[in-house]
C-alpha cells in the first residue's frame, strides 16, 4: 500500500470520483461545454493532487498540492451547479455529491492547516 492511500481524504477523492462518474452519464455527450468530461477531470485531479502531493517528499509542497485538490473540489461543485442550471441534473440529484465535496473539503482545509502548522514548526 502507498502512503497516500492510508489518508482519509485520499478515500474520499475516490468515493467522489466514483460517484461523479455515475452521475456525470446523465450529462450529455453533445454538451457544447464539455461538461461531463471537465466534471468527470475535475473529479480525477482531486485524488490524483492528494497522492502527488504526498509523494513530492516535502510539506511545503504537499500543501501546494492540496491547495490543487481544493480547488478541484470547488471546481467539481461548480459543475454541478451548471448542470443543474442546464437542466442535465436536478437539484437533489447532487445533494448527495455536494455533501461529500463538503465533507471533502472540511477534511482537506482540515489536513492544509496540519501541514501547515509543520511546515511553521520546522
Amino acid at each position: 500500500m502507498y502512503e497516500f492511500e492510508k489518508l482519509e481524504i485520499w478515500q474520499l477523492s475516490m468515493e467522489l470520483i466514483e460517484t461523479v462518474n455515475k452521475i456525470s452519464k446523465c450529462i450529455p455527450y453533445s454538451d457544447p461545454f464539455g461538461l461531463r468530461g471537465q466534471i468527470c477531470r475535475a473529479a480525477l485531479s482531486i485524488g490524483l493532487n492528494i497522492a502527488e502531493g504526498k509523494g513530492s517528499g516535502s510539506d511545503k509542497e504537499f500543501k501546494r498540492f492540496l491547495l490543487m485538490a481544493l480547488r478541484s473540489i470547488y471546481e467539481v461543485v461548480a459543475a454541478l451547479k451548471v448542470a443543474v442550471r442546464l437542466k442535465y441534473l436536478k437539484e437533489d440529484e447532487i445533494k448527495p455529491v455536494l455533501a461529500l465535496c463538503d465533507k471533502l473539503g472540511a477534511k482537506t482545509n482540515k489536513f492544509i492547516s496540519t501541514v501547515r502548522n509543520r511546515i511553521a514548526n520546522s
